[in-house]
């Protein structure tokens, strides 16, 4: 930032009689391994309705995240965006090195030109690769080294080692049980997802994946997109497990 007090003008006013502020910031930067997956964090190939990434410099003068009214996703928050070939992508948070946006539903595989735009100012455009499936879960916290994925109990409350989350409750689950999964990248769903567009209503995979806890293949009760980017997975807990407190 940078501020003078300018005067002169066709009033010959007197120097420093006006006041002005402004600031030089370079235009928004990052590099293909600056891509990576919403989920895993992992730089690798996005997929379409997928939650990426994108970490740089200059990505935005402020911190921010979405505000959803309607059904409509936004595609820019304080200014700042981000285009996969042209397209515009909805963008959910943003601050000076990262920007976190969902992938188009229509992006086809191959190569995509990502660019970002920071209120005025354009990045040069840098290409990912883009597969039909780039599957990850969430996690929610590492301790002793292990990556701890999202899941829950039926009820909604958090799987995990006592202590994961400072200030949250986190349990075992037990064999037999159903617990819920979250990941992103898992594909097209058997009724198209919406385009920019809040998920109304779950949207079945055409082929539920196998998930596989300590060994054991799992029973799958329910595979598919639940929210913007969001797939969710009904599994039941093998029964001859120990209790389960999380999948790395």
């Amino acid at each position: 930032y940078f501020t003078a007090g300018i005067g002169g003008g066709p009033n010959n006013d007197p120097v420093e009689s006006h006041g002005l502020l402004g600031s030089i910031q370079a235009a928004p930067s990052f590099l293909t391994t600056g891509i990576v997956s919403g989920g895993s964090l992992v730089t690798g190939a996005i997929a379409p309705n997928e939650w990426v990434a994108i970490k740089g410099s200059g990505l935005s003068s402020t911190t921010g995240s979405w505000q959803v009214t309607g059904t409509t996703l936004p595609t820019q928050v304080n200014g700042v965006g981000v285009t996969v070939n042209g397209e515009a992508a909805p963008v959910s948070f943003v601050s000076n090195t990262q920007i976190n946006f969902l992938a188009p539903a229509g992006v086809q595989p191959g190569t995509a030109q990502i660019v970002t735009t920071n209120n005025g100012l354009t990045s040069t455009a840098v290409q990912a690769t883009v597969s039909s499936i780039a599957p990850s879960f969430f996690t929610i916290g590492t301790a002793n080294g292990i990556n701890y994925v999202a899941a829950t109990h039926a009820i909604g409350t958090l799987i995990g080692p006592a202590g994961l989350i400072p200030g949250a409750t986190t349990t075992a689950a037990s064999p037999g049980e159903t617990i819920v999964l979250y990941g992103t990248g898992f594909g097209a769903t058997l009724t198209p997802a919406p385009v920019n567009r809040v998920v109304s209503s779950p949207l079945q995979l055409p082929v539920t994946p196998t998930i596989v806890i300590d060994g054991i293949v799992s029973n799958v009760t329910f595979a598919g997109l639940t929210g913007p980017g969001l797939y969710q997975f009904n599994v039941v807990v093998p029964p001859k497990l120990p209790q389960v407190t999380c999948w790395s």
